[in-house]
């Protein structure tokens, strides 16, 4: 009971950073992935297929859709916080039939849904319970670091874990994640760690993680190739097996009503959006090349950064070890928009991997071995006495 209310504690403090935005500005301002997200996700509740609707007009209507802090200015007079609306912020991409002109180039504006189908399922129960997407998101980080906390026996480990996470960059970026931009796929992966000697309950929520997002996506191959080590080929397959099914199960559907879904899901990939964040490719774009389109040859650094990435855990992996689980954000690291919050959580993947997997196996390793060699000890001191 107290573990889970210390869990409970660590996940309100998140709650209290989002309710602090209801609080000071009065209302819920979402991004466009926030809003294209959720309308997604009201279509999926009536079987229909997200990817084949332009949501403009919904986009419009929104009262929550934009961004606030593009509406101050400096000024001497007090804001009147009531007579704030946000200022609707869409994402352009180059499209040379484009109706509009955005930083020298024809563009048109996303207003579809453009992530894989998890991310819109995941908002499914906001929807049912008829409560903003962001406190949802909270809710779900909650269950899981509740449930992590709960199936953490040795309490050395749950201080490790209560130090880690209090450590302040991961409660505030939960916060701010959750205000800016989607994150449901970290709290998919800690409820997948709680589950970690469960292969079918861990793989299914990684595979339902990695049909969220890009950033969710690239970090499987590096949680494969550390299950593969660490946990022995027969959980190695029952992870990918469960893995494979239940995205398949998510991702297959849209696909084959329209085939053009596919593109859709990998549309922020495939697409030429604007530079933005912190990645190489726009400090190389902005301040080398000055421009707000990334260069052309910028596009493959992100694959070249992956298939390296993978390359390196398999070789040297007896000496990275979890290490390897930290290469995702050196590939986010070359997306041509990459925020800041993107690379928030992958320490603490890592970190987990290291207490809960890997140390724990070393420990039961060691303590084996210690049983072993006294037994062994054991028997020469009886032999000696025989004799």
């Amino acid at each position: 009971m107290t573990v889970a209310m210390v869990g409970i504690a660590l996940g309100v403090s998140d709650l209290l950073l989002n309710g602090l935005w209801f609080v000071v500005m009065g209302h819920n301002y979402e991004s466009d992935a926030f809003l294209l997200s959720v309308l997604a996700a009201k279509e999926m509740v009536d079987l229909h297929n997200p990817y084949s609707f332009v949501f403009l007009h919904d986009m419009l209507e929104s009262p929550q859709f934009g961004k606030v802090f593009s509406m101050f200015r400096y000024s001497n007079s007090p804001i009147d916080l009531n007579d704030l609306k946000p200022s609707p912020v869409f994402t352009p991409y180059l499209d040379p039939s484009g109706q509009f002109i955005k930083y020298g180039a024809r563009v048109n504006y996303v207003d579809f849904y453009d992530y894989p189908p998890g991310m819109a399922l995941s908002m499914i129960p906001a929807l049912l319970l008829r409560i903003p997407v962001s406190l949802w998101e909270s809710l779900l980080y909650v269950f899981s670091i509740v449930t992590l906390f709960l199936s953490i026996r040795n309490e050395k480990n749950l201080l490790y874990v209560l130090v880690f996470i209090l450590s302040g960059v991961f409660v505030t970026f939960y916060g701010e994640a959750f205000e800016s931009d989607l994150s449901p796929w970290i709290s998919l992966i800690l409820i997948a760690i709680s589950f970690r000697k469960y292969p079918l309950i861990s793989g299914a929520l990684t595979g339902f993680a990695a049909t969220t997002m890009p950033e969710a996506t690239v970090l499987v191959p590096f949680i494969l190739i550390l299950i593969y080590n660490e946990m022995g080929k027969q959980f190695f397959l029952r992870f990918l097996i469960s893995g494979i099914l239940l995205s398949a199960l998510l991702v297959l559907p849209p696909i084959l009503i329209d085939p053009s879904s596919l593109t859709m899901m990998f549309f922020p990939i495939l697409a030429k959006l604007p530079v933005n964040g912190v990645s190489l490719t726009t400090l190389i774009s902005l301040y080398i090349f000055h421009s707000y389109w990334p260069v052309s040859f910028l596009s493959i650094f992100p694959y070249v950064a992956l298939i390296g990435s993978i390359a390196i855990s398999v070789i040297f992996y007896n000496k990275i070890r979890e290490g390897i689980l930290m290469f995702p954000m050196f590939i986010v690291l070359n997306f041509t928009r990459a925020e800041i919050e993107y690379f928030a959580f992958y320490p603490l993947v890592a970190f987990l991997a290291w207490l809960l997997i890997t140390r724990e196996k070393e420990i039961t390793r060691s303590e084996g071995l210690k049983v072993l060699h006294g037994s062994h000890f054991r028997v020469l001191e009886r032999r000696k006495r025989e004799s």
